[in-house]
């Protein structure tokens, strides 16, 4: 690694999975450390969107190997900055790629306050910023994005169901192989951690709605 190191800003108001694929691309290309940073809301609902973000960035960090993954509650918007800022300094980071908010009028506010409000604080940071509109990029990752599932039980053996029955054994997120039109891919149990360090949860290899838990390296 030569320096210059990434650090992904992620935030449920301006989610997009890309995000970290841009930031997988910038890393490789000043062969740096990529650092990714969940910013969550304090007083957010923890909904079904909420977890699959969650669960989502926790694989992608994962299967792109990046140095390491992080979250943190914030109060209000100046809370957001004193975390932004101190991961920025703690990891020196010289890059930061983050989503613009939606065209909501409060979002469109808040979101060039953040880029102001950077630029004034850490004007040697370069910015890249990724449209929250922007698709998955299909030539980067393998996987496509997370769809709620569950595995269920028969005669113990597991299976993909995207179905609540009563059989269901876990809950969780599935990420389906770009490279088939069949249910294969990898699921991962719908639990949160707050750093790579911490993510200890089940994560299945799924052949064609068929299950299998597997190791995933960190």
């Amino acid at each position: 690694m030569t320096g210059e190191n990434v650090l992904v800003i992620l935030n449920q108001r301006s989610y997009n999975n890309s995000t970290i694929e841009r930031g997988v691309k910038i890393a490789e290309a000043f062969k740096s450390k990529l650092n990714v940073l969940f910013v969550m809301d304090a007083h957010a609902e923890y909904n079904h969107t909420l977890k699959l973000a969650l669960a989502e960035t926790q694989v992608l960090s994962i299967l792109n190997q990046v140095e390491t993954y992080n979250i943190e509650e914030y109060d209000d918007v100046s809370d957001f900055y004193r975390i932004v800022n101190s991961f920025i300094d703690e990891q020196e980071n010289e890059h930061v790629v983050f989503a613009n908010l939606s065209d909501e009028e409060e979002n469109k506010v808040l979101g060039q306050a953040f880029v102001d409000e950077l630029m004034r604080s850490k004007p040697d940071v370069e910015l890249h910023v990724v449209s929250y509109k922007k698709e998955f990029p299909k030539k980067i990752n393998e996987y496509e994005p997370a769809a709620h599932a569950y595995l269920v039980e028969t005669e113990g053996d597991l299976s993909l169901s995207y179905a609540k029955t009563e059989n269901i054994f876990v809950e969780g997120h599935f990420f389906q192989d770009r490279a088939t039109d069949f249910d294969t891919g990898v699921f991962i149990v719908s639990e949160v951690a707050r750093s790579l360090d911490d993510i200890d949860v089940p994560v299945y290899k799924i052949v064609e709605k068929a299950a299998e838990k597997i190791e995933l390296k960190k």
